[in-house]
């Protein structure tokens, strides 16, 4: 098949994408690379695409700081040291947490008036306010140019100063708080101004980007264009910011693209299995008029989706794509068994004054411990005693959330036909048939998440579902 750019095979017409006739995905083509024969494809990041058929509008990736050699420096000049946090567990939940016992703090220095001086002088020079950069910028990580403009009565801002590795010999630190766009002998005026960093050596220079994004509300749960079957898109060109937004969308993209290769079910999460639901279902519901950033608050189900319980909660998915070392899925099952057959024991545990369940009433005492309490299973790990305090520690607001959830999986449950025709529903508004066309939700409960969708349209699409 020839190869088709996406300008040919989609068309951004009066604000609806519109798939031309014949143009099924023969490759794809931006102005960096070409992709053929197309079968399967993943962007990762933002590009300049040919056309405008997958651009909603350009977003600037915001600025990066530098990276400099300046640890010795900051350590001998009286700048406040942080103490080194400790932690129970990695991140990455399949990693044991490391025995450092070199771990080196971070330092917190600050701007100074000099600095804001320096900044405000060259301005025009910046990529961000010179106007080589026109696009929206992240809210949630300005650069020092924003700061100093947008809160000009400020005289400091502060500066953390990152050590990039453990070993002294590689003298290596990262100064957040100094992203910024400035020329390169401007940075070096401007980094020399801040305490600490007096005498540091450049490693690398800060810069921004500024990049196009292809509208997500296109996008499947499985991150799959429905205008260009076999194309995923994850990361910067869905509109988000961030390292971690980025690698949750490769992640989905890649596997759904390999599942779709071998003509497996795909893999979909969901606003209850975890962030990561929630980020895709906010983009594809809503789009984006801004780099997105994911925060817990975007979240219903916040005391659920936790880190202590990731392995656990996402078990069978995991179990299911393969991702994961069987070993340690094979582990975290035994201990989930564990952790169901002593909840079960202390709830049906003989009773007091207040009724049967005495045992499982002493764990939720404040500052309760499982293993101080006499009637403790000695032979759990120290895995499956955490879920079971956490468990009882919180049952309450857990039964709270949990009504909430059973009524948003009622919702997820009932399917909207993919090929429902919207505008033959006379009870619903113009204006809600004109959303429902566009976003094609796949559920009640995405529907319902559709700006501008009120109750009584998703009433009236219930109602529609039962009779049909």
């Amino acid at each position: 098949m020839p190869m088709i750019s996406p300008a040919d095979a989609a068309r951004w017409t009066g604000g609806t994408w519109t798939r031309l006739p014949d143009a099924p995905l023969a490759g794809v083509s931006t102005d960096s690379r070409s992709v053929t024969p197309g079968s399967l494809f993943v962007a990762l990041r933002g590009e300049r695409f040919d056309g405008h058929a997958f651009v909603e509008k350009a977003f600037a990736a915001g600025a990066a700081a530098a990276s400099v050699s300046s640890v010795p420096s900051v350590c001998d000049s009286g700048v406040e040291a942080g103490a080194a946090v400790s932690a129970r567990s990695m991140f990455h939940v399949e990693h044991p947490y490391p025995s450092l016992r070199n771990r080196r703090p971070c330092y917190l220095t600050h701007t100074t008036e000099e600095s804001h001086r320096i900044v405000s002088e060259h301005l025009k020079d910046s990529a961000l306010y010179g106007g080589d950069i026109v696009g929206t910028g992240a809210r949630y990580c300005p650069s020092l140019e924003d700061k100093v403009v947008k809160f000009s009565s400020r005289t400091s801002h502060h500066v953390f100063v990152e050590p990039e590795s453990l070993d002294p010999a590689l003298d290596l630190a990262y100064p957040n708080g100094l992203s910024c766009s400035l020329p390169r002998d401007v940075q070096v005026t401007l980094i020399h101004s801040v305490p600490g960093l007096e005498d540091a050596a450049f490693r690398a220079f800060a810069y921004a980007i500024e990049y196009d994004f292809y509208d997500p509300r296109d996008l499947c749960p499985t991150l799959e264009s429905r205008l260009l079957p076999g194309a995923f898109f994850a990361g910067q060109v869905n509109g988000t910011t961030g390292y971690e937004e980025a690698a949750a969308q490769g992640l989905i993209a890649g596997v759904n693209a390999a599942l779709r290769a071998l003509e497996r079910e795909p893999l979909v999460l969901s606003r209850t299995d975890a962030y990561i639901g929630v980020l895709i279902d906010d983009l594809i519901t809503k789009g984006t008029d801004e780099p997105y950033r994911m925060f817990t608050s975007r979240a219903e189900r916040r005391l659920a989706l936790r880190q202590d319980n990731a392995r656990f909660r996402l078990l069978e998915k995991a179990r299911r794509v393969g991702l994961a070392d069987p070993a340690f899925l094979a582990d975290s099952a035994r201990i989930a068994r564990d952790v169901a057959a002593e909840i079960e024991r202390l709830d049906h545990s003989p009773g007091d004054s207040a009724g049967p369940g005495a045992w499982a009433r002493a764990l939720m005492h404040p500052g309760a411990r499982y293993r101080a309490l006499p009637f403790a299973n000695p032979n759990l790990c120290n895995d499956a005693v955490e879920q079971i305090e956490i468990h009882y520690h919180y049952c309450g607001y857990f039964r709270q959330e949990d009504e909430m959830v059973r009524r948003m999986e009622a919702a997820e449950a009932q399917r909207l036909p993919p090929d429902i025709d919207y505008f033959a529903i006379d009870a619903l508004r113009y204006e809600s048939r004109e959303r429902l066309a566009k976003v094609r939700p796949a559920t009640l409960a995405q529907a319902a998440r559709i700006p501008g969708v009120t109750p009584a349209d998703i009433a009236v699409l219930s109602i529609f579902l039962h009779r049909r």
